[in-house]
């Protein structure tokens, strides 16, 4: 056999194998979907949802943090105070039912709407403010499986500062297992 015809059957028989081992691509050779780290912009503002990890075991501490960009060629003004005070969060626990708040979200929530302390934080073109919260302080994460969060918020428009528009985050998903499961390392 020629050398044109081995190198055929070399790379016929590599070639899949390093699309397979390759980063970036699933098993059935589809591109893997990286969820998007940023909600979609609005008024010059955008919202990106985090946590340091995606799994937890039952009884973790849940980080989670809020990164507010300003994407403006001007300074724009956030409000800065508890996360409860500021964000409305959408989650979907294991079964797809939307999630209440734990008891002591609902009292954290009650506290922030009667004496939360807000203040005007100044964002300059590109700069990032970040907000943490302990997830699992504010939601009952008690059963394994998949959750899904979304946070928004209200920002002023731009154009008229009587009215409102809503900044929401990319989805974040955060995986709880049981107690004994290993964790992401």
């Amino acid at each position: 056999m020629n050398t044109f015809c081995w190198m055929v059957v070399a790379i016929m028989v590599i070639l899949p194998a390093a699309v397979a081992a390759a980063p970036g691509v699933s098993d059935k050779g589809e591109p893997k979907r990286e969820p998007p780290l940023w909600g979609q912009p609005a008024e010059g503002l955008r919202l990106s949802l985090r946590s340091g990890q995606t799994k937890y075991a039952i009884g973790d501490k849940v980080e989670v943090r809020m990164v507010v960009q300003n994407m403006d060629t001007r300074d724009r003004d956030v409000v800065d105070a508890h996360p409860l005070f500021i964000f409305d969060f959408q989650v979907k626990g294991p079964d797809g039912k939307a999630l209440p708040l734990s008891k002591r979200g609902s009292e954290i929530q009650e506290t922030m709407r009667g004496v939360g302390k807000r203040t005007l934080h100044t964002l300059k073109p590109k700069e990032e403010a970040t907000l943490n919260l302990e997830f699992g302080e504010i939601y009952d994460l008690l059963t394994p499986g998949e959750y899904q969060v979304i946070a928004s918020m209200d920002v002023h428009q731009q154009k008229d500062s009587e009215k409102w528009s809503k900044l929401t985050s990319n989805p974040l998903t955060i995986t709880i297992t049981e107690a004994k499961e290993k964790k992401d390392e």
